[in-house]
């Protein structure tokens, strides 16, 4: 049998090896964000016109958000024995006398005084607390998936989703452009989640929308609405800018930075091979030089 005519068809062979080859690409930090992960966030996400338009606050200045590190004052407006002074603890809890804790980062000052009244409620005759911010830590975004740097980012003054991607080192060559996804707290259990689409046109956007009919969920599609450039979408503090990583680039990539560097032979003849990889399955051809 020649080497040309030589098939793998069963994974399982080389499963060790690769076993082997995760472990030690998972402790180099080698790794990617799960397919199934990336659905999700997409299938939660609105795009940037039908965040705007369900959004009545989505054009109004951003109000500040508690984070980890903050001093806060509580004083309470009736009862003085409890006013106390609160340190954002880094689970995001701050913890008050007689009724525990109280979750505190993500949210507004005012939204943490409506929660602090709810808990005293039950001790206290119609609670009233001002909520004091002593001490601010730094407005932070965080820039994480295809980029070159992904991490954490001071917030001065005004910043774009672009702007940040371009601060963490700009896209990654597997970077899917038409589904950056901006996770937004908003004071809620669920956050929000808002899809950018910075690989395609507005024409080709507007022509895609009107496929479907005008809803609240495809507004484009709607008479008089315009599309929104995903460059001007300005990020609020604790937002998180999620690039995502293409479906191929995530399997069929995987042989091709790391397999052909362990099995040379791969490129000195011609091998076909089907494997099964995180539940996608690739199948990768050489051809002889």
């Amino acid at each position: 049998m020649s080497l040309h005519a030589l098939k793998l068809s069963r994974p399982t062979r080389l499963r060790p090896a690769l076993t082997g080859l995760a472990v030690a690409l998972l402790a180099a930090g080698c790794t990617t964000t799960p397919v199934e992960r990336q659905n999700d966030l997409s299938a939660k996400a609105q795009s940037h016109e039908a965040y705007v338009a369900s959004s009545p606050k989505a054009a109004a200045p951003a109000r500040y958000r508690l984070q980890v590190g903050d001093i806060l004052d509580l004083r309470f407006r009736r009862t003085d024995e409890v006013n106390d002074i609160a340190n954002v603890r880094p689970d995001g809890l701050i913890s008050l006398r007689w009724v525990g804790e109280v979750q505190a980062a993500g949210l507004t000052p005012a939204e943490l005084a409506a929660q602090i009244e709810k808990s005293y409620a039950e001790v206290l005759t119609d609670p009233k607390v001002d909520v004091i911010v002593r001490s601010f830590q730094p407005s932070r975004v965080y820039v994480g998936g295809e980029v070159v740097r992904p991490g954490e980012l001071q917030l001065s003054g005004s910043l774009s989703a672009l702007q940040a991607i371009v601060r963490a080192g700009d896209f990654g060559p597997d970077a899917r452009r038409d589904s950056i996804i901006v996770i937004r707290q908003n004071g809620a259990a669920e956050p929000e989640y808002i899809l950018l689409d910075f690989g395609n046109s507005a024409e080709s956007r507007l022509a895609e929308a009107r496929k479907k009919p005008c809803s609240p969920e495809n507004p484009l599609a709607c008479d008089g609405m315009k599309v929104l450039r995903p460059e001007g979408f300005v990020l609020e503090p604790l937002d998180v800018v999620f690039v995502p990583k293409t479906r191929i680039a995530g399997v069929a990539q995987f042989f091709e930075r790391y397999i052909n560097q362990i099995v040379p032979l791969w490129r000195n003849f011609g091998l076909s091979l089907t494997y099964l990889v995180s539940r996608d399955r690739t199948s990768i051809t050489t051809t002889t030089p």
